[in-house]
């Protein structure tokens, strides 16, 4: 479904994610349309708007013990978005913590295709972990997690692609598996 973005594309986004999921468990549903609208929201409130440049693609897709939803936007192709500071009491900034909360919540893991990380230009490192198992980085127009291969003399990439997919992927991933970052 590829929606304009506008104030109420949230609520059809979340609406329709909804209904697509209506035969699944209740919570899955409640959870999906969390994301989904959480996501969508971003794009409305972050992505510049411009020709060819109001829209907001969201698919979803389904497997054997798995739903899969994916969100799609414009981008920004000026600075690189990172995730603020944890404020509870702020009005706004825990959107993509909301986002892996839900998946993890939905006692479903975030399962990641880890491959060789071969460099396209110059990195640069938005957020890591503080036991830095896990980096969000910024290359040639896309996000991706980066970790340490089990040798420690290479690197390895997940998640690449927007900064909300990348993003949501290293809030769990460091949530999930960076005691120490807790």
């Amino acid at each position: 479904m590829t929606l304009t973005r506008a104030a109420e594309s949230s609520r059809r986004a979340r609406e329709t994610v909804a209904q697509w999921l209506t035969d699944g468990p209740q919570e899955v549903r409640d959870d999906a349309a969390l994301v989904v609208s959480e996501l969508v929201t971003n794009a409305v409130r972050h992505v510049p708007g411009g020709v060819r440049r109001d829209w907001v693609d969201v698919q979803l897709g389904f497997g054997r013990g798995f739903v899969r939803l994916e969100v799609t936007d414009p981008g920004v192709d000026t600075s690189a978005p990172c995730v603020g500071e944890e404020d509870l009491m702020a009005q706004s900034g825990r959107g993509l913590r909301l986002v892996a909360s839900g998946v993890r919540r939905s006692g479903r893991s975030l399962m990641y295709g880890w491959k060789p990380y071969i460099s396209h230009g110059r990195l640069r490192v938005v957020e890591a972990s503080s036991c830095e198992t896990y980096v969000l980085c910024y290359e040639e127009g896309t996000f991706f997690v980066r970790r340490r291969t089990t040798g420690q003399e290479s690197y390895e990439e997940a998640a690449r692609g927007t900064f909300a997919l990348a993003s949501a992927a290293w809030i769990s991933l460091t949530a999930t598996y960076c005691p120490s970052c807790r």
